[in-house]
């Protein structure tokens, strides 16, 4: 009876001992998890050199997964964001090592031609191509330590903020557009473009359904508070032969000195509208209690010159 006791007790110890392992490792993953979402949302919000400090960090935990499927798709994910956060801030040859580590992680992973941008689908190719010549037992490099500091080359990687309800992020097709580290801003009311996601002179499919990233520095001198009112115009619309548009209003703010807005605005005109070319971005600088732009503080256009294909 005492062996049959001993066998007893040794099961049900070993069973606590496999329930406190089960729980560990999920534990781990949750956290893995939880810091893989947080620097996505870093990159998102076009906060890119604290995203590649944050993917870094989460890279060196993600290779410590005991569920190697999870970690192999973990890994992709992350090595692609640093790879895009890279790309964002125009340092092609850390976009590209990233993205040899994204095969490395994943072999089998595409990059589809209708969501990345023709120059991040070249570069991928370019890996891949590196990537089939090593051994086939190369392991991924550490990613680089340091991240470039300073303002950033404006992104071309996203199809828009919110592409779909989830919030998720497609990149976009076009380069990034450089709008310097601190854009110079000409009075107490006045607006400068700091970044725009998809970059001026992106092509775009007539059924995209996303939004541009558009990042602004504004200085609003007037005690009630400023909005922005934001709109693109189709061509056709500025020439007053009909066209589309596409328009919102931003949330009022306080007044201040080099304030950071970023703004969505749809790619989806108006009444259905299917529009030729967006020529500008028109950015009107308002009083908090003012809606028509004819009194605006400032008034601005920033280049698009985005192409709509059918």
């Amino acid at each position: 009876m005492k062996s049959s006791g001993v066998v007893v007790a040794l099961l049900l110890a070993s069973a606590a001992v496999m329930s406190s392992n089960v729980i560990a490792l999920q534990s781990q993953q949750s956290n893995v998890d939880r810091d893989l979402e947080e620097a996505k949302t870093l990159y998102r919000e076009a906060r890119f050199t604290d995203a590649i400090v944050r993917l870094q960090n989460t890279i060196e935990r993600l290779k410590l997964l005991k569920n190697l499927q999870a970690r192999k798709t973990n890994l992709g994910d992350a090595y692609l964001h640093l790879a895009l956060s890279y790309f964002a801030l125009a340092e092609l040859p850390l976009a590209k090592a990233q993205l040899t580590n994204v095969l490395r992680s994943d072999p089998d992973r595409q990059l589809d031609p209708q969501i990345y941008a023709p120059q991040v689908i070249a570069l991928f190719e370019e890996a891949r191509k590196e990537v089939a010549k090593e051994p086939a037992a190369a392991a991924p490099p550490p990613p680089s330590a340091t991240a470039k500091k300073g303002g950033s080359k404006a992104p071309l990687i996203l199809l828009g903020a919110a592409a779909a309800a989830g919030g998720g992020i497609a990149v976009a097709k076009g380069g990034g557009s450089s709008a310097g580290a601190t854009p110079t801003l000409s009075g107490p009311n006045d607006v400068a473009l700091a970044g725009l996601v998809p970059a001026a002179g992106s092509t775009f499919s007539a059924a995209s359904r996303g939004f541009i990233d558009i990042r602004l520095i504004v200085s609003c001198g007037v005690s009630q508070g400023c909005k922005l009112f934001l709109k693109m115009n189709d061509e056709r619309r500025l020439l007053a032969a009909g066209g589309c548009e596409t328009s919102m209003f931003s949330q009022s703010f306080g007044p201040g000195a080099s304030v950071e807005r970023n703004e969505s605005l749809s790619l989806q005109p108006v009444s259905g509208c299917v529009p030729q070319r967006f020529p500008v971005l028109e950015v009107c600088l308002l009083p908090a209690n003012e809606g028509d732009c004819r009194r605006a503080l400032s008034n601005k256009e920033f280049p698009l010159n985005y192409s709509i294909t059918r």
